[in-house]
């Protein structure tokens, strides 16, 4: 009977692609404030709604927080799970007639 052998060092692209999202994780601070203050700029249907852009700050942190943690541990696309205020976000902006396009 053959044993499996499981390679614990990642291939080349893999290993690129660790160290990147480490990177991207020292800065991730960085990286979400500047997301979150372009999204409330360009989404002008929040029309200053305090409720509204907390939880759009909240999605941006979880969703970036994710995804940096994704490419840094190696987790697959397919196993993501949004954040629950992306959910939230989303219902509410469905309320408003928001298109799901902003």
């Amino acid at each position: 009977m053959s044993e499996l052998v499981v390679s614990t060092t990642p291939d080349p692209v893999t290993a690129h692609v660790i160290e990147v999202g480490a990177v991207l994780n020292s800065r991730l601070s960085d990286i979400v404030a500047q997301m979150q203050s372009s999204l409330v700029e360009r989404i002008t249907e929040l029309g200053g709604d305090t409720d509204l852009i907390g939880l759009l700050e909240a999605t941006a942190a979880g969703n970036v927080d994710n995804i940096v943690h994704a490419l840094q541990h190696g987790i697959r696309g397919e196993q993501l799970e949004p954040p629950s205020a992306a959910y939230e976000y989303a219902r509410r902006l469905a309320q408003r007639g928001v298109p799901s396009t902003r």
